[in-house]
């Protein structure tokens, strides 16, 4: 073989055979497949859909972006559906794991900490419910494409615990931010 550029016959896998080694001929063979025939054309939609929709939103600040991020997926079934690609892209080995990836990407702590499941008050606060959200199933069904064998009871559970962990995970975040303030007035007095 010539030290010049290598022709198209260096990359013929054609002569390939299964037994020389299973997981290289499988993994030659699908990016093979891929080269020649480009992405898919149910690739190419779900792109166009999550290109049509406004992902500089995500992930969602606080209770009136959730809603208005709710109404659009009730009203576009390719937000939906390119959302639920999101959560699945996600990926996870868990349901926890998953579940978390997913609510972490989409929102915001401060979001998450300002609903709960039920909507019901916390400490005078009237939280936003997220029960039967469009934004919970696209999350749920995501996760779903992910670990198929996920139990609605874990993926409520583990959504659940995601929404009410929030605010304690606020709580360090503010604490930091008001001793950096008392640090620098303490320099400002000498």
């Amino acid at each position: 073989m010539s030290a010049g550029i290598m022709g198209p016959d260096v990359c013929d896998f054609s002569s390939l055979k299964p037994s020389t080694n299973r997981r290289l001929f499988w993994f030659i063979k699908k990016a093979n497949v891929s080269i020649n025939n480009g992405p898919s054309y149910e690739h190419l939609m779900v792109m166009k859909a999550l290109q049509q929709c406004n992902w500089e939103g995500l992930p969602l600040k606080d209770v009136t972006e959730f809603q208005a991020f709710e109404k659009k997926l009730l009203s576009d079934p390719q937000t939906f559906d390119a959302v639920v690609l999101l959560v699945e892209r996600c990926g996870g080995d868990t349901v926890a794991e998953a579940v978390t990836r997913a609510w972490d990407r989409i929102t915001t702590k401060e979001c998450r900490s300002a609903c709960n499941w039920c909507g019901i008050k916390k400490k005078g606060v009237k939280k936003h419910k997220i029960s039967g959200s469009k934004i919970v199933d696209a999350v749920h069904k995501g996760v779903r494409k992910t670990l198929p064998d996920a139990k609605d009871s874990q993926l409520e559970k583990e959504t659940k615990k995601r929404f009410v962990r929030a605010p304690e995970k606020l709580k360090p975040a503010k604490a930091s931010s008001s001793q950096t303030s008392h640090v620098g007035d303490e320099e400002d007095s000498d």
